[in-house]
């Protein structure tokens, strides 16, 4: 009976001091928390090629008849990468808010092709900016662009023009699946310097089916296929604002060195974007201009 109660005290005796040790090894000095990532954005490089086709100049003045024709093919080459992520929490709540400091950059090449022109013209462009990112954590994100860039007629130094080009952006996400946003652009992409308002809604979720218009950048309407393609109709306006010298005779008033070369187009056609891992996507993209 003596040798039983024995067995049932060192049985009870391991069983509390498995219960310690267990308790120790599940406290919060010992369990390490969970290691946030340093920036929610990657660095991303890309690059786009397009072209049109060629265009009868129909202008009856002194310039369309000199050029007589227009074509244009264009090369983009550009980053960003985040330079600065900051988490704010908030006491007593699971919210988190974060701001994001990026860099970006782009070196564009534009070739107007004239068949009015015996030697084509090389025409840069290339910037370098920041972008930064507020997140409230709940759901309101400010959003700001500032993009100094020069542009050139490549081999002609005095060509060189300096400008900027600025977003101030506001988004406020109503639910899963509709989105507005409000804010001011400095944009050259209707082949001026214009100051114009920002106006966007998305309608249905961001990784599903959705309708997003974006003025004045673009409309499109998405349709995920599965894990690895997308599919979307769009229409958007394309162009900017060059340097080109005044080397053909084009025009020849005020003898003027340097042209301001602004372009514009109108795209509408269908895009395929292709993500074979994550580390690459690519997309193609054809339509009318």
């Amino acid at each position: 009976m003596v040798r039983a109660t024995n067995i049932l005290l060192m049985f009870g005796f391991v069983l509390f001091s498995a219960k310690l040790l267990a308790y120790k090894h599940d406290s919060l000095k010992v369990v390490k928390p969970v290691k946030l990532p340093k920036h929610y954005f990657s660095t991303v490089i890309y690059a786009d090629l397009y072209a049109t086709g060629q265009h009868t100049l129909s202008g009856k003045n002194y310039v369309s008849k000199r050029l007589a024709t227009y074509q244009l093919s264009q090369v983009v080459l550009g980053f960003n990468t985040p330079l600065f992520t900051k988490d704010y929490y908030k006491k007593d709540s699971t919210e988190i808010s974060n701001f994001h400091l990026l860099l970006t950059g782009s070196s564009a090449v534009v070739t107007p092709h004239f068949e009015g022109i015996r030697t084509d013209h090389k025409l840069s462009r290339t910037s370098l900016g920041v972008r930064a990112i507020y997140n409230t954590g709940k759901k309101s994100i400010f959003y700001a662009e500032f993009s100094p860039f020069v542009t050139q007629d490549n081999g002609y130094v005095y060509t060189q023009k300096y400008r900027i080009a600025t977003s101030l952006i506001y988004n406020y996400t109503v639910n899963q699946r509709f989105s507005f946003r409000l804010g001011y652009t400095r944009s050259f992409v209707f082949g001026n310097r214009l100051n114009l308002p920002y106006v966007g809604i998305r309608v249905g979720k961001l990784d599903g089916i959705n309708l997003s218009i974006q003025f004045p950048r673009s409309i499109s309407f998405n349709v995920p296929m599965g894990r690895y393609f997308k599919a979307s109709v769009y229409a958007k306006p394309q162009g900017g604002i060059y340097s080109f010298a005044n080397v053909d005779t084009i025009y020849y008033l005020n003898n003027d060195k340097t042209l301001n070369f602004g372009r514009y187009e109108y795209l509408g056609g269908m895009r395929i974007d292709v993500f074979p891992s994550r580390f690459f996507n690519f997309y193609v993209s054809t339509g009318l201009s």
